[in-house]
């Protein structure tokens, strides 16, 4: 995305724009937390997070993010822990 000329709002919707294919794929609250994040930027910053990195490959963000379920909160991160630690124990009969 060039930032050239573009003023933030334009390029956070250019961004948005590239999300949508993704939706297919990924959950929507999975895709929002991911927007919210790496557009983020300062009230004086000219850039968002993403156009400061050197290189950003967008497919391959989002497996990543997914994979360590970035945006989630702990309380989901324990309850999800919580339920695997609970079907565990009812494959070895401890339930």
């Amino acid at each position: 995305i060039d930032n050239k000329d573009n003023s933030i709002i334009d390029r956070k919707l250019k961004f948005y724009d590239t999300l949508k294919p993704f939706l297919e794929t990924y959950d929507r609250d999975l895709i929002r937390a991911f927007y919210d994040y790496w557009t983020e930027h300062g009230e004086k910053d000219k850039k968002m997070r993403f156009e400061k990195e050197k290189s950003f490959g967008l497919s391959r963000r989002l497996a990543n993010w997914k994979s360590k379920d970035y945006g989630k909160t702990n309380t989901d991160k324990k309850q999800t822990q919580y339920e695997l630690t609970q079907f565990t124990n009812r494959l070895r009969g401890l339930d």
